[in-house]
């Protein structure tokens, strides 16, 4: 839901007081209303906001004749009209995985001063489809855009989602990399893994990809449980340790759970992926 100012005056960055115009924001905080609370009645809108009978009468009025709302006339109660159904595929037309991210993640890179990588599956890899750098480091701009699933923090996590038997398959493949001595190459070693990634929803890579390097990975979700894509930090190894793992991994949690709640709220489905 939107927030609403509750002061007649918005101060806004250029440090400028700006006046609202009265009547149009009467008219946003009856869309509003309408919208919280569905089929509603002249009355429900009126005793509820505190609102004039003339003035409501006005807003209403225009608002229908515009196709914001709909007045059904035999039981009297106002909804929205279709013309938000418009406005709204216009909207989710323009949400894709990447534009959602990108406006939580580059905050996030700033902040803690890693890079901030978001990676996708793409068969039997990782596909890193944003990368948002922090501090520069030669370890981090060696990073390729596709890495095994076996030896990388969000690889790892969609690895968890197989079932046991696409497990196996997968380490009876020549999918899997073993790029250090830390590398899991083995269904046995993952299996072992998996119950942790799956309960925690947190996966790491301990010189696993590369040596001196660690990285921690998160999942999003849409809102059927789906995992869309993960979210990692990356980074040299003694500095994320100076920083402190769990420091970091925090501020992974709280900007990746603010995503997930987008893609829960927007019904965000795969085939928006790019």
């Amino acid at each position: 839901m939107f927030e609403r100012f509750e002061n007649d005056d918005v101060n806004f960055d250029s440090g400028k007081s700006v006046k609202k115009i009265e009547m149009l924001d009467r008219s946003f905080n009856v869309i509003d209303y309408i919208f919280r609370n569905r089929n509603v009645t002249f009355t429900d809108i009126k005793e509820d906001l505190n609102m004039a009978k003339s003035t409501l009468h006005r807003i209403l009025h225009t608002l229908e004749s515009w196709g914001y709302i709909k007045k059904d006339n035999e039981t009297n109660e106002y909804s929205l009209g279709l013309l938000f159904a418009f406005y709204g595929e216009d909207v989710k037309s323009d949400l894709t995985i990447i534009k959602i991210c990108e406006s939580f993640l580059n905050p996030l890179a700033f902040k803690i001063g890693e890079t901030v990588n978001l990676n996708i599956l793409y068969k039997t890899n990782v596909l890193n489809i944003l990368t948002l750098d922090g501090e520069k480091s030669v370890l981090t701009s060696r990073l390729t855009p596709v890495s095994p699933l076996n030896c990388s923090a969000s690889g790892k996590i969609f690895l968890a989602q197989k079932n046991d038997i696409e497990l196996l398959d997968y380490f009876n493949s020549s999918s899997w990399e073993k790029r250090t001595i830390n590398s899991i190459t083995s269904y046995e070693d993952f299996k072992e893994l998996r119950e942790e990634i799956l309960k925690n929803e947190i996966s790491y890579d301990n010189e696993e990809y590369e040596y001196g390097l660690f990285c921690i990975a998160k999942p999003l979700k849409n809102h059927k449980g789906i995992m869309q894509a993960a979210v990692s930090i990356t980074g040299p190894i003694t500095r994320i340790k100076m920083k402190g793992i769990n420091n970091l991994q925090n501020e992974l949690v709280n900007s990746v759970n603010l995503i997930n709640e987008i893609l829960i709220k927007t019904k965000f489905y795969e085939n928006n992926i790019y």
